[in-house]
């Protein structure tokens, strides 16, 4: 199973986005994230 969370933070009207590298999606925008490997805090 994996689980995901998220959150968006939003300080004086802004919020951080951040835009795809090259490789697959490259150049699109997204949130900041990532996930967990199975026992990892």
């Amino acid at each position: 199973m994996l689980h995901v969370a998220a959150a968006i933070i939003c300080r004086e009207g802004r919020v951080l986005i951040c835009q795809r590298a090259a490789g697959k999606l490259a150049h699109l925008w997204e949130f900041p994230g990532g996930k967990l490997e199975q026992g990892e805090t």
